[in-house]
């Protein structure tokens, strides 16, 4: 049977080389180094717009594509509002408090 494997947390991508399968598929939100983006509750990750393509019929290379180009925009407008404050975001919960700060001000 084929396995498909997501994960969406942060130093995802790490869990890679070690679950690495003939029948399986790993998808990684983020690489070894690198928090996920987990905001609004789960309204931004990764997981979101990847398995929203998933069931619009997109192939797991569409879906995967389409979410990381989302969470790289999404992380651009983080990066950015952060800066603007001060401060630089390092764990999922700081980059949360960013974006619900950003919301917040809207």
């Amino acid at each position: 049977a084929n396995v498909n494997v997501i994960m969406d947390f942060a130093g995802s991508g790490g869990f890679l080389p070690s679950l690495a399968a003939s029948n399986r598929v790993c998808i990684a939100s983020c690489q070894s180094n690198q928090p996920a983006i987990w905001a609004g509750d789960g309204l931004v990750s990764f997981s979101r717009y990847f398995l929203n393509g998933l069931l619009r019929g997109e192939t797991l290379h569409q879906a995967f594509s389409g979410a990381a180009q989302i969470i790289r925009r999404a992380t651009g407008l983080i990066r950015q509002e952060a800066q603007k404050r001060g401060v630089w975001p390092t764990a999922n919960h700081e980059i949360a408090q960013v974006w619900g700060k950003k919301d917040a001000a809207q």
